[in-house]
């Protein structure tokens, strides 16, 4: 899977970590400990073809469910991760998985 790194490490700044990071905004959260390049390193790494769900949202961008231990600061243990197919991220929050 190719990735636009540049473009993921700017969507974590300034999108992920606005709304899902160590923030007042209610909603899912990552863990404290995590940085936004715990959060980079933690994507990239396992991010893959293998843990995308076949979901696709309306804007075309591909869901992938990656099991991340300790990565919600409310127990959560997975993160959905929304990818578009040009390898740019859309977005990705700790998730319970159903």
């Amino acid at each position: 899977m190719d990735l636009n790194f540049k473009q993921i490490r700017a969507r974590i700044t300034n999108h992920v970590m606005v709304n899902h990071g160590d923030t007042d905004v209610v909603g899912t959260k990552f863990a404290e400990n995590l940085t936004e390049k715990d959060i980079f390193d933690g994507l990239v790494s396992r991010i893959d073809e293998s843990n995308a769900t076949g979901k696709t949202s309306a804007g075309g961008n591909h869901e992938h469910i990656l099991s991340w231990p300790g990565v919600g600061a409310n127990g959560e243990n997975h993160v959905r991760v929304w990818m578009a197919p040009n390898g740019e991220l859309g977005s990705m929050w700790p998730i319970v998985p159903s």
